[in-house]
C-alpha cells in the first residue's frame, strides 16, 4: 500500500512540474510576441519622428555667385591709310632731279623753261621733238627732249641722282645686274622700267664696250617716257 501510495505522488508530482512549465512556456511565448510588437512599432516612430524633422527643416540654399563681368573687346586698330602711286599716274617722284624746282617727265616746255634749267636749245629731231641742253649738262644738246604733245621725253639726272634702289653714277655693271635682273643690255649701257604702274623707264650709260664687264661703271643716268613719239637715242 506504502509503494502504490509513493508511485501517485510521484506521478502527481511529475504532472505539477509538466503544468508548471507548460504554463511558463505559454507566458514566456506571450512575452517575446509583445517584445517583438513593440520592436516592430519602434522604426516607425523613427521614420515618423525623421519626417517632422525633415519638414521642420527648411533646405539650405546656396546663395548664386554672380557671374564675372564680361571685359570689353579691344577696339579694333585702325591702320593708317597708305600712300601709294596710282596706276594712272604717269610717273613716281623718283624722276625729279635735285637741281631747283626740278624737271620731270611729261612737264611742259613751258613749265621746264619756266625753272631755268634749260640753257640752249638744239635742232629739233625728225619727230619734231626740241631738244635743250642744261645748266648742268651744257654741252649736251640732248640733255632735254621736249614732245609738242606730252612734254618732257627725256631728262638727263644729275650725278646726285639715285633711283628707289640706290642705283646712279658710280654704281657698277655687277650692281645694276643684280638689282634689276630684267635690265636689258645695248651697246650704251642698260636699259629697264622698274615699275609695272610707272610709263617711264631708266637708261644706265656705261663706260667699256658691250658686254660690260661687272667692274665697268655706271657715267650718266637718263630717264625717258615710253611711247613718246620723239627720236630718243
Amino acid at each position: 500500500m506504502k509503494v502504490q501510495r509513493k508511485s501517485a505522488v510521484i506521478v502527481s508530482g511529475v504532472a505539477l512540474v509538466l503544468a508548471a512549465a507548460i504554463g511558463g512556456g505559454i507566458a514566456i511565448g506571450g512575452g517575446d510576441s509583445g517584445s517583438v510588437a513593440a520592436a516592430t512599432s519602434t522604426p516607425g516612430s523613427t521614420t515618423s519622428a525623421t519626417s517632422t524633422s525633415s519638414a521642420a527643416t527648411p533646405p539650405s540654399v546656396s546663395a548664386a555667385t554672380p557671374a564675372p563681368a564680361a571685359t570689353p573687346a579691344p577696339a579694333a586698330a585702325v591702320a593708317a591709310p597708305v600712300e601709294q602711286i596710282a596706276k594712272s599716274d604717269p610717273q613716281p617722284p623718283v624722276v625729279k632731279t635735285d637741281e631747283g624746282p626740278g624737271l620731270r617727265l611729261g612737264m611742259s616746255e613751258e613749265e621746264a623753261l619756266a625753272t631755268g634749267l634749260l640753257v640752249n636749245r638744239g635742232v629739233d629731231d625728225a619727230w619734231g621733238c626740241h631738244t635743250y641742253s642744261t645748266t648742268t649738262f651744257p654741252d649736251t644738246p640732248k640733255a632735254v627732249v621736249i614732245s609738242p604733245t606730252t612734254g618732257i621725253a627725256r631728262l638727263t639726272q644729275t650725278s646726285a641722282f639715285r633711283t628707289f634702289e640706290g642705283i646712279g653714277v658710280g654704281s657698277t655693271a655687277a650692281d645694276v645686274r643684280n638689282t634689276y635682273p630684267q635690265a636689258r643690255e645695248s651697246r650704251l649701257g642698260f636699259s629697264v622700267s622698274p615699275y609695272e604702274e610707272w610709263n617711264g623707264y631708266h637708261v644706265f650709260l656705261m663706260s667699256g664696250e658691250m658686254p660690260f664687264l661687272d667692274t665697268d661703271k655706271v657715267q650718266r643716268v637718263r630717264t625717258q617716257w615710253s611711247g613718246a613719239k620723239c627720236f630718243l637715242d
